[in-house]
């Protein structure tokens, strides 16, 4: 009886270290990371996306912005797209949709659809860029999570 009452101590020990262990990271983990962002990534030189950039921290509301203002851009010049799915599987998530096909005028020469990649240039890619960045989990945040998963699987080991 005596080390079944030892086993389990130590289980609960080890369960309450880990929910310790976890409220600590998740209260320094706030999303989106405010500050992350260095100054060079909150520039453009499109002014829509200068806009959503301002403030050094990208939501998803903002990125939300910039696929559909990239969307409304295909739309005016004619090039046909999927609808954007946002997908939450990735990380960082991502929005997720397809271009084309695009019309034969509006190929560039070494065969890029040069309209569809303006449009992306103008409304999406630096906000993407600071989106991905952004939530790209810091080399801390990184260890932490491989030493939770060593606790986790080493404490479910010894219980064995």
């Amino acid at each position: 009886m005596t080390n079944v009452g030892a086993n389990m101590l130590r289980s609960v020990a080890s369960c309450a270290f880990v929910l310790v262990l976890l409220m600590s990271v998740d209260g320094c983990g706030e999303s989106p990371r405010e500050g992350r962002l260095p100054q060079d990534r909150r520039e453009s030189e499109y002014e829509f996306q200068r806009e959503l950039l301002a403030d050094g921290v990208v939501t998803a509301s903002e990125l939300e912005q910039a696929v559909l203002a990239n969307m409304a851009c295909l739309d005016r010049k004619g090039i046909r797209h999927s609808k954007p799915i946002y997908d939450e599987s990735n990380a960082p998530p991502v929005w997720n949709y397809d271009v084309g096909p695009v019309p034969t005028e509006q190929i560039g020469p070494d065969g890029s659809p040069t309209e569809a990649d303006k449009c992306y240039e103008e409304f999406q890619q630096d906000v993407d860029s600071a989106w991905v960045l952004q939530e790209q989990p810091s080399e801390a945040e990184m260890q932490e999570r491989e030493r939770e998963a060593s606790l986790h699987t080493g404490g479910r080991d010894r219980g064995r």
